[in-house]
């Protein structure tokens, strides 16, 4: 128990910001340093983050290395250059000493560390290699397509925003009324996403069968591309950088099976990759690897064959670099400085390497003049300055309690002027929100917080509760509204949480 110790139980699962803050210059930062020596860590997925995120994942590898703590690296996309960081990382080594081999461009890759040496192995992949065609589309044809293909088998659309996928759902819902619609993103209550992803793996998962299939479709961002084992018969979906759009296909024709004739062949629809793509996948991948991924962007695709030189070619200037122009130019520029200042950004907080020659000196000190930071002040600091905030939420009653929003308890109500039993706070436990990411962001996220902490006080003895112990509360009115920000939010099981500006509009 206990926010600072938590990472001194045996077996711990938690998100990559538990371990970036093993990086980060935080008061009883060597807690989190005891609690990861005598295990061995296990990072997914660590092709997903940004050059900001990137520096504490570095000197966390470092601090790791340094201790001989064993490290596993997972990724089906990873390219090279940043292989080669992540082993000079965990060597303790100057990351610009490129680490190459001569099967880098080989798939599936393994490499691991002996000593100062880096070996590296190719494993011939299992299974027969898959086609899949890759078309550019615009969004009306899209539409149509999905129309046609929903009559024999499922579709899944996996967008950038969630923002877009819950446009999606309104525009298809509409024009196809009796198709079963599923959504999923990060912006549902825990339990409405666990019931949702249970239903979607039982409609497009391995097992289901081809009547199932017929006439779902599966709308969602990027949680679609990770952790869930989906298979559809067609797939449509925005542009987005290469690594993350083959992580993407990896989810169409994925197992073998009968399908419809008319869907037999394995059919990618991109939308954006023939002119500007949308604002919102811009704003969250930026043009210069848009810009690269669409142009480098083939008419088929063979699987596993093409996964690392496309990625390569997408990362690697040297590898491949389109025709000049003043747009790519920008875009380039835009990027490289924006990385850059993210890297200077996170070295304000970051703890300083182990010193290897002299290791022992390298440790005292370490706390001297360390920021008192809170939990969100640390998640905060390790994602620049924009951690997604959490919140439990509930909704009140007419008599004065508040009910639950989601789950099996799903109506169930509690009265705020009593401390909830366990059983009742771990039910309380599981309301988890997250919250739109510009709530997190830097110049609002004091005032946020203090609104929350407002509402927060409407159930007083509820924090007294261990497991409630340190959470924040967003409590709806009766008509299921409550205000944020100046923000009015709204919570729907079958949409997820919508955000209504000052002008009428929704967003999120």
């Amino acid at each position: 128990r206990g926010r600072k110790t938590k990472l001194l139980a045996n077996l711990v699962v938690g998100t990559v910001d538990q371990l970036l803050m093993a990086a980060l210059r935080q008061k009883h930062v060597m807690l989190r340093h005891l609690g990861l020596t005598g295990k061995v860590v296990i990072i997914d997925e660590c092709h997903a983050y940004d050059a900001y995120m990137n520096t504490y994942l570095d000197c966390a590898l470092n601090w790791l290395g340094a201790y001989k703590v064993p490290v596993i690296l997972l990724s089906a996309t990873l390219p090279g250059a940043r292989r080669s960081e992540l082993l000079q990382s965990y060597l303790g080594r100057p990351a610009n000493r490129r680490i190459k081999s001569e099967n880098e461009a080989a798939y599936p890759l393994l490499s691991w560390t002996s000593g100062q040496d880096v070996h590296t192995d190719w494993i011939p992949p299992e299974g027969a290699s898959r086609r899949v065609t890759m078309e550019r589309t615009d969004e009306e044809s899209a539409v149509e397509e999905i129309g046609r293909a929903l009559e024999y088998g499922c579709v899944g659309i996996v967008v950038n925003t969630v923002k877009r996928a819950q446009k999606w759902r309104e525009l298809l819902k509409e024009k196809y009324p009796d198709v079963v619609i599923l959504l999923d993103h990060s912006r549902f209550l825990t339990p409405d996403r666990l019931e949702h992803e249970k239903e979607i793996l039982e409609r497009v998962g391995k097992k289901a069968s081809g009547e199932v299939r017929k006439g779902v479709l599966v709308i969602g961002t990027q949680v679609l591309e990770q952790s869930l084992d989906l298979d559809f018969d067609l797939l449509v979906t925005d542009l987005c950088p290469m690594d993350l759009l083959l992580q993407r296909i990896g989810r169409l024709h994925r197992h073998a099976r009968m399908r419809p004739q008319e869907l037999e062949e394995a059919r990618c629809l991109v939308m954006g990759a023939q002119g500007e793509p949308e604002s919102g996948s811009r704003a969250v991948y930026g043009d210069y690897l848009l810009m690269r991924t669409r142009e480098l962007l083939s008419d088929v695709i063979h699987l596993p064959e093409d996964i690392s030189p496309l990625v390569q070619k997408t990362y690697e200037e040297a590898l491949w670099s389109p025709q000049p122009s003043e747009q790519y130019s920008k875009a380039k520029e835009d990027y490289e400085i924006a990385k850059k200042k993210q890297q200077q950004n996170a070295r304000s907080y970051r703890l300083d390497p182990p010193a290897c020659n002299e290791f022992l000196d390298s440790i005292v000190g370490l706390l001297d003049e360390m920021p008192g930071m809170t939990e969100l002040q640390a998640r905060a600091a390790v994602r620049d300055g924009c951690a997604p905030l959490e919140v439990l939420a509930v909704q009140k009653t007419e008599e004065g309690g508040v009910r639950i929003l989601s789950g099996e308890q799903k109506g169930l109500q509690y009265r705020t002027d009593t401390q909830p039993s366990e059983e009742e706070a771990r039910i309380i436990a599981a309301q988890r929100l997250r919250l739109p990411s510009h709530f997190g962001n830097s110049y609002c996220v004091d005032s946020v917080i203090k609104e929350l902490e407002a509402q927060t006080k409407q159930v007083p003895l509820w924090r007294q509760a261990p497991l409630l112990e340190g959470e924040l509360f967003l409590i709806f009115d009766t008509d299921g509204k409550t205000r944020l920000a100046g923000k009015q939010l709204q919570y729907n099981s079958q949409v997820g949480l919508t955000e209504e500006e000052e002008d009428g509009t929704n967003r999120v």
